[in-house]
């Protein structure tokens, strides 16, 4: 047998391995690829990188960004590519406990525990106001602009 032929004999197990690999081990494995191989190199800067719309534009060197982002104001990952105006949904307030709330009339916080915290946010979000709108924890955002992302300087690679 080839041995192209037996590497993908072991695809199967090779995949189950990735999909259970922390998040870390799976970053060091492909910095590691990337330092390896020229062809890794290509086809992880085609997954994750993209074209700077800073410096396209310009005469300056483009330097590529990363291509998916987390959004500092609605916390979900985007494609910077496509991030035009009106798509990020996001409350700019607070979001508070409604003590008023149907949810909490039963409620003792000696006994249920305390209202006011990330965990009864998550888990009761109807017992919330968001202090910019007014809508409960579940409201969609009442603010529409662009996705932002923390800026955040480079690092100098060294290998």
């Amino acid at each position: 047998m080839a041995s192209h032929e037996r590497d993908f004999e072991y695809m199967p197990h090779l995949v189950n391995a990735i999909r259970q690999a922390d998040v870390v081990r799976l970053q060091d494995t492909l910095v590691s690829m990337a330092i390896l191989s020229a062809e890794a190199r290509r086809l992880i800067h085609a997954k994750l990188l993209a074209d700077n719309p800073a410096t396209a534009a310009s005469q300056t060197k483009n330097r590529p960004i990363a291509k998916y982002e987390i959004c500092e104001q609605c916390h979900k990952k985007y494609n910077v590519a496509g991030n035009g105006q009106k798509i990020c949904e996001f409350h700019p307030g607070r979001l508070m406990a409604d003590y008023g709330a149907d949810v909490w009339a039963d409620h003792d916080e000696d006994c249920h525990g305390i209202i006011d915290t990330d965990e009864m946010r998550r888990n009761l979000p109807q017992g919330f106001m968001w202090q910019c709108c007014r809508g409960d924890g579940k409201a969609r955002g009442c603010k529409t602009a662009t996705h932002m992302t923390k800026e955040r300087p480079a690092k100098r690679f060294r290998p």
